[in-house]
């Protein structure tokens, strides 16, 4: 029989049980918030990311750009020395010829050959008419090297305000990049965000072979190196910038941005892609990674990240892409 003092004990040990379990429950709930980021975070970090990348793919963009304008400045430079050198020789012609004119009676000369003996008169027409034509002939070269040499000039200058132009956009976006970064930065800190959902993905096995299976290779050995804007080298890379080094390995140059290696390449459709492909990502082309077989890529996901292998729906695919 429940005496009224055992019922009370019980309605007591029962409250105690219950909040015993509520304070179990709000703890694990509190580790399980420090294990995974707020959603809402999260969210924030991955469209931070998200639109550094985009910034990053234009300052790549931006520095193709320039490096051709150097090359074309340079080009040009070069052009302009003949062209110099022709206007020089061409100017000497027409000295020569009216120096010789001059020294050789010029227009009193002119005036004996209408009032000299008859017979003659022929051999001095043809004379005459041999300095007009070698006169026109160098006037003719002389203008046509000065047009020239003009349209140089002002491509020249077309091409200084042009690099002046892309050397000022770097610089800004430089900054840009730098102040979002330490704004990611700031985001990331103390929070447990991954890529990939927290999970580690790795290839069964490398792709025999030369060519697009030797460029998985060397993407392979990148595995863990840190993202690097800018980067193509061992000690950092971005997305691109792993791409076109993973290629330039075996001898095919790419430029250093996501959406210029879309318009290189030769288009394949997803299922016949090899290992070697390169797969693009999002409307604008802001991210770019190799193929790795097996459904999987290997790419430089985004800043605080490292070269890793991801499944190749991990993101919006665009299109692929052989080399």
């Amino acid at each position: 029989m429940t005496t009224p003092v055992t019922t009370r004990y019980l309605l007591r040990l029962s409250r105690l049980l219950f909040a015993g379990a509520a304070v179990t429950a709000l703890a694990l709930s509190v580790s399980s918030s420090a294990a995974y980021a707020d959603p809402t975070l999260d969210e924030q970090i991955d469209s931070a990311s998200h639109d550094l990348e985009v910034v990053v793919e234009q300052y790549n963009k931006a520095a193709e750009e320039l490096d051709a304008v150097i090359e074309r400045s340079g080009q040009v430079k070069d052009a302009l020395v003949p062209l110099r050198e022709m206007m020089a020789v061409n100017a000497d012609g027409l000295s020569e010829i009216a120096t010789h004119y001059f020294q050789t009676g010029g227009l009193s000369q002119l005036n004996a050959m209408f009032t000299g003996h008859a017979d003659d008169l022929a051999d001095r027409l043809t004379t005459l008419d041999f300095l007009a034509w070698q006169e026109d002939r160098e006037l003719t070269g002389l203008l046509e090297t000065q047009t020239a040499l003009e349209s140089e000039q002002t491509t020249l200058g077309e091409l200084r305000e042009e690099k002046e132009r892309l050397e000022k956009e770097l610089a800004e976006k430089r900054a840009t990049i730098e102040a979002e970064l330490a704004r990611l930065t700031q985001l990331r800190d103390g929070v447990a965000f991954g890529y990939n959902d927290g999970r580690t993905y790795t290839l069964g096995s490398l792709p025999a072979g030369g060519g697009g299976a030797e460029a998985v290779r060397y993407a392979h050995g990148a595995i863990g190196t840190p993202y690097q804007w800018g980067g193509s080298s061992p000690g950092g890379y971005d997305c691109s910038g792993l791409t076109s080094a993973a290629w330039s390995s075996v001898g095919v140059g790419l430029p250093h941005n996501a959406a210029m290696q879309y318009d290189a390449v030769r288009k394949v459709d997803r299922g016949a892609a090899k290992p070697g492909d390169l797969v693009f990502y999002y409307n604008d082309i802001h991210h770019v990674a190799i193929y790795a077989g097996e459904g999987m890529i290997i790419h430089a996901p985004e800043a605080g990240q490292t070269v890793r292998v991801s499944p190749v729906d991990s993101m919006p695919v665009y299109g692929f892409g052989r080399p």
